[in-house]
Formats: structure tokens, sequence, C-alpha cells
């Protein structure tokens, strides 16, 4: 981990994010492919033994321009998180989280030691039976 006061990526916080969905019995995969057209990559996918998917999206920042990033995840994901800095979250605009809030987004917060669930995630209802089914067997792949 950085010095405090120094500049991270976000890419630091995957393997954290990624311990705190192997400890409850996930498989997951970091910046995994997401479905095919929109050539994009998930920070974190954890698929369960049944098949479920969850979907964290890692950000040090919060900007309504990421909002199309977590749609697109709810496209194909049951579950989606936003991942954020713990001392970020506690400055974050309220009009930001009810965004959040209203897609039914859950929000994980990070340090550098672990991670918090503030919010747990609502299934999505924007899942599509046809983009998971591709994403699973593309994560088949990768076991």
């Amino acid at each position: 981990m950085p010095n405090k006061g120094a500049r991270v990526n976000e890419r630091v916080y995957y393997p954290i994010v990624s311990k705190h969905f192997e400890r409850q019995g996930f498989r997951t995969f970091i910046e995994h492919p997401a479905y095919g057209a929109y050539s994009t990559r998930v920070d974190v996918m954890a698929v369960s033994g049944d098949g479920e998917i969850v979907s964290t999206e890692v950000k040090m920042r919060f900007r309504r321009r990421h909002i199309g990033q977590i749609l697109r995840l709810l496209r194909f994901s049951d579950f989606v998180y936003l991942a954020l800095p713990r001392d970020y979250y506690g400055r974050m605009r309220r009009t930001n989280r009810r965004i959040i809030e209203r897609l039914g987004v859950g929000i994980i917060l990070m340090n550098g030691k672990g991670v918090l669930v503030e919010r747990a995630p609502r299934r999505s209802p924007l899942l599509s039976d046809r983009h998971k089914r591709y994403v699973l067997q593309r994560a088949k792949h990768y076991l």
C-alpha cells in the first residue's frame, strides 16, 4: 500500500475485494471481460457455485459518468456493488448516493486492510438471461 497522501490506483484494491468474495465461497475473476459488444471489463467478478454473478466496479471517486458502466453490469449480473474508499464515501454527494441506491447497487467500503459492506445490493431488474449465460460460458474458460 502506498504512503498516506500518495495517489492510489484502483487496481491496488482489486485483490482486497476479490478476497472478500472468495471467503464467501465465490470463484473470483479480476478484470474479466464483460458481455461481448460492450468491450468492457468487470473490475472484480464473483461467481457462486449455483451460477449467481456478482460484479463489482472499483472506483476511487464516483462521478455520474460511471452510471453507464454500472448499467452495463446490471444487464448480466445478479447483483452489482460499487467499491469506494472508506474516507471518500463520507464526503460523497448525497445526490450521487441516492442514484446508486435507486439503481439497487450495493456499496463496499475499502481501506488498505480489508472491506466492509455498507449496503447490500438488490437483485438486478435489468438482468438478461441471454447475457448472463454468455458471461458464465466465458467464465468457464478461465476455470
